[in-house]
């Protein structure tokens, strides 16, 4: 008895193992699977932000340049306005899927000029607007928080560059739609239930699929990401982060950070109960599967150990039956 309970413990013992071991190899399956996956959308993400941000910069570097050429001529104010016209007007025939810029305007040698024709209000003042003071303030491409367009009411980013040394300085602007960047973004997924996050250099929020949230730091201590932001400021460009959080909408989230090339970052978020459910799906076939070897190779224990009980019984008898009649033979003679 004590034999047959042994061979069951060693049975059940050494599938269950097998169960642990399987399951243990599935999800590194499963988490390697996650990270290639992550890592080609990374790559295709970063491949297409890089390409509308550089297009964006290079236009604008272009057209910073042609008009420190105009000021340097002693161009009239009206042909430099003529000028923003056009650009503005090349702008509008130029619509595509992700790229899209709303006009050419400026501040340049202390008068507002605007190529899409609109008229700022009497209390406008361009010193006070965040695409002038961003850009007067630095010699680079100087990009706004994310805002609501008046007139289209899209999203839009004024991305923004100091001409020439002149005093006060002269600056230039155009609005980068990013409505379909976002949304492009915002539906990067690994796995269902996910989506995708753009984050500027300052750390500030300029996509996600709450709308609420665009705007804001990821750095305060209120932020559901504010565990990531050393993330931001420390990773390796050529290196994919990944951690937990929680999410705004509570759910416990595996994050897949990257850097972009001008120091922007996309980050994909993924829920764990569907970064898991292949895992969970595969475990669950595996320990039932398991569980039906386990029984059926113990019934088939349990039948052999029956009878081989029996054939040791009926081998007793014959055994006592001949035993017995040796006895009798001997006593009789």
């Amino acid at each position: 008895m004590k034999s047959i309970k042994l061979q069951l413990f060693f049975v059940v013992l050494a599938f269950l193992t097998m169960i642990v071991v399987s399951i243990l190899y599935v999800r590194a399956i499963v988490n390697q699977h996650m990270a290639i996956n992550s890592e080609e959308i990374m790559g295709s993400a970063n491949a297409t932000i890089q390409s509308l941000l550089s297009e964006a910069e290079i236009t604008l570097a272009n057209v910073a340049f042609s008009i420190d050429n105009l000021l340097h001529e002693d161009t009239s104010f009206e042909n430099i306005e003529k000028f923003f016209v056009s650009v503005s007007r090349w702008h509008d025939t130029d619509k595509r899927e992700y790229f899209a810029f709303n006009g050419l305007y400026g501040f340049i040698n202390d008068r507002y000029i605007d190529g899409s024709g609109w008229v700022p209000p009497a209390d406008y003042n361009p010193r006070m607007r965040p695409w002038y003071i961003g850009a007067a303030v630095t010699n680079d491409i100087y990009y706004t928080d994310p805002y609501t367009d008046a007139d289209s009411g899209n999203t839009v980013i004024s991305v923004s560059k100091k001409l020439g040394v002149t005093d006060p300085a002269s600056v230039i602007a155009i609005d980068f739609d990013i409505t379909a960047v976002s949304e492009y973004i915002e539906n990067l997924h690994i796995a269902s239930g996910g989506y995708g996050m753009l984050i500027n250099n300052r750390m500030e929020i300029v996509s996600h699929e709450n709308h609420e949230m665009t705007g804001q730091s990821v750095a305060v201590a209120t932020s559901p990401y504010h565990s990531f932001a050393d993330v931001l400021m420390n990773d390796d460009p050529k290196e994919i982060t990944s951690l937990r959080v929680t999410d705004y909408n509570g759910k416990h989230s595996i994050v897949f950070i990257s850097r972009l090339f001008n120091g922007w970052h996309i980050a994909i978020i993924t829920p764990l109960s569907s970064y898991y459910d292949q895992l969970r799906t595969m475990a669950i076939v595996i320990s039932l599967l398991g569980t039906v070897l386990t029984a059926v190779l113990c019934i088939i224990l349990l039948k052999l150990n029956s009878e081989k009980a029996k054939a040791d019984e009926k081998n007793q008898m014959k055994s006592s039956f001949l035993a017995k009649m040796s006895h009798e033979i001997r006593t009789h003679q």
